[in-house]
């Protein structure tokens, strides 16, 4: 509310002086700081990238930045991921956890903070989440190997209680049973989420 010579001066000053607004200081005023984390399991599989740049382009028009944290799937590192976040006063937090850190989900809880889960439900509803039908998708899969005259086919997914793990195992059985195949569990290949485990698993 001042006037427009003023402002005049004001722009002037700011060129001239190459000013830049102080975002911690403007954030202290707001109570927002216009970042959003991205705390991802790894982000050179080829998956996470596409997200973190979609979230990016949903996030710039907004003026909102994107801080990313890979953590290997490491729970530890989840967790320390999440309260440096919290720490830095972050907007927002899309988590994409293998992990239940249920003591710092907890602490999230009443916070002024957006939150949305990628993949699979951690026990309490923290906010939106995105998932993906992972019994269905394998499923189909499945019967497609099956359609190709395939009777033994293996299944190499992540261990059990992690990530989305189980549920694509049980698409796996879903499809073999219904074609009448047999489980066989010496097919059936238990790893992590990361490119050197998945490669080990296929070579077993």
């Amino acid at each position: 509310p001042v006037s427009a010579a003023a402002q005049a001066k004001v722009h002037a000053a700011v060129r001239e002086l190459g000013y830049s607004g102080n975002v911690l200081a403007r954030g202290l005023r707001t109570q927002r700081t216009l970042t959003i984390a991205l705390v991802i399991p790894d982000i050179t599989n080829p998956f996470y990238p596409v997200v973190a740049r979609g979230v990016q382009d949903a996030v710039t028009n907004f003026g909102y930045q994107v801080v990313v944290c890979s953590t290997d799937g490491d729970e530890a590192r989840e967790a320390s991921f999440i309260r440096e976040m919290v720490a830095r006063s972050v907007d927002g937090m899309i988590l994409g956890l293998l992990h239940t850190p249920s003591a710092i989900l907890e602490s999230l809880v009443g916070r002024n903070l957006r939150i949305v889960m990628l993949g699979h439900h951690l026990g309490r509803e923290l906010g939106d989440r995105v998932i993906s039908d992972n019994r269905v998708i394998v499923a189909e899969a499945t019967r497609h190997v099956v359609r190709m005259g395939r009777a033994r086919i293996a299944f190499v997914g992540g261990a059990a209680g992690v990530g989305p793990g189980d549920e694509r195992q049980a698409g796996y059985q879903d499809a073999l049973l219904g074609a009448g195949l047999a489980l066989d569990p010496a097919l059936v290949v238990a790893t992590g989420y990361t490119r050197a485990s998945g490669t080990s698993a296929v070579q077993h």
